[in-house]
């Protein structure tokens, strides 16, 4: 009779990184913080992307999680490829 549906941050919560770090996510955040994140990508910057992810936890924890959980694995690629998406209007 009563359909019990997960809240949308459970079902998040269960998404792998990449599916949950998506350019239709990254877009409301700020062009200097995307470019900031291009770079410590591209440099393959631990810290600086650790930061930023600590800075996007204020607007966004999902973003900011996902972001941690990728700079972790070392998948730098990963995060320009959204990042670049993101720049270039690509929804997933």
């Amino acid at each position: 009779m009563y359909e019990e549906r997960q809240s949308p941050k459970l079902e998040t919560r269960n998404l792998k990184p990449e599916e949950r770090l998506t350019p239709d996510a990254l877009s409301p955040l700020p062009a200097e913080w995307l470019e900031r994140l291009k770079q410590g990508a591209r440099r393959a910057d631990f810290i600086l992307l650790t930061q930023m992810a600590e800075q996007i936890r204020d607007r966004d924890a999902t973003i900011a999680d996902a972001l941690t959980l990728l700079t972790e694995a070392f998948e730098y690629d990963k995060i320009l490829a959204l990042i670049q998406q993101t720049e270039s209007g690509e929804s997933v």
